[in-house]
């Protein structure tokens, strides 16, 4: 009797060792492990969405794969892909993406796999334990990163039209250097808050008399930015957007120095990100912008200028 019961606690500590599920032994499992993904982008139709799988992954276009969540599972095919990102349809035409922007789902990228899969993700103890932390990784990888970005912008600067009260002679050329820091913070799955700091320096070049008037201006910036569709052939990410600007602005002539408030009314962009890694892209920017600076001398005679020009910027963006 005591015999048997020995041989069947002895048996139950090996039960219990063999199926007890470890943190380490479940992190030592998730390196191996690349069935979530996250859900990058999908397409207005509804046909297609994109993941962050590319050639690095070995996800090349043509592949299929086998993407499920609890309640729905379908096989789809790559259409295209770069280093880094693929873009993919239902093989189903009838049916339509039933996921959305940061979503993360499990991939299988043998369909062949389906029949196991699914009994895992319903049922499967340590495969759920799995999924949940790999969850919690990629979502802290992808979402809480993304959330803020700062970019750093160096621009050149050219006067397509100025006038100035009080002054008859407005056919001097005014060229210059542009700096700008901003913060991006999103506001929906396409759009961005933009707040900023700018600094520009130029020089108004008069030819009757010929007279060069220096400036410089100070101003905080708040935009918002519209992202457009990845193009994935050359993963860029076009955007566009809309920024006023309210500060300072101070013009020196010889020894004769003007200063008084400048306002941004408005700066409209177009640019292109170009990504580099997960966390820096490269930004490519043109902008035609409106000035208006209210200056007075220090004899408190006032001054109006209004300034159209145009800009061409390139600067980071870090994540």
């Amino acid at each position: 009797m005591i015999k048997t019961t020995l041989i069947s606690i002895f048996m139950l500590f090996l039960a219990n060792q063999s199926f007890a599920i470890s943190q380490e032994d479940i992190e030592n499992e998730i390196k191996e492990n690349h069935h979530l993904v996250v859900i990058q982008k999908v397409s207005t139709t509804g046909n297609s969405f994109i993941i962050r799988k590319g050639h690095k992954d070995r996800v090349y276009t043509g592949q299929k794969s086998l993407f499920s969540s609890k309640n729905i599972s379908f096989v789809a095919r790559v259409v295209n892909s770069n280093r880094d990102f693929s873009q993919w349809v239902i093989e189903d035409k009838e049916s339509k993406v039933p996921f959305k922007v940061g979503e993360i789902v499990t991939v299988s990228y043998s369909v062949e796999r389906v029949w196991t899969e699914i009994p895992k993700l319903m049922t499967d103890e340590r495969y759920n334990q799995i999924l949940a932390i790999e969850q919690k990784q990629l979502r802290k990888k992808y979402s809480v990163a993304s959330e803020t970005a700062y970019q750093i912008l160096v621009s050149k600067t050219q006067a397509l039209n100025e006038s100035t009260t009080g002054s008859e002679n407005n056919d001097g050329e005014r060229s210059g250097n542009n700096f700008k820091f901003k913060l991006t913070r999103p506001l929906s799955e396409s759009f961005k808050w933009e707040f900023g700091f700018r600094y520009d320096t130029e020089l108004l070049t008069l030819s009757n008399p010929s007279l060069e008037i220096e400036t410089q201006r100070y101003m905080a910036t708040l935009g918002l930015q519209m992202r457009f569709a990845t193009l994935w052939g050359i993963n860029t990410t076009p955007y566009a957007s809309v920024t006023l600007g309210y500060g300072k602005s101070q013009s020196q002539l010889n020894d004769s120095v003007q200063s008084g408030n400048a306002s941004l009314v408005p700066s409209v962009a177009v640019g292109l990100d170009f990504p580099m890694n997960d966390s820096t892209s490269v930004l490519l920017e043109f902008a035609v912008e409106s000035i208006r600076a209210e200056e007075s001398f220090s004899d408190g005679v006032a001054q109006s200028t209004n300034i159209t020009a145009a800009m061409l910027s390139l600067g980071l963006q870090f994540d």
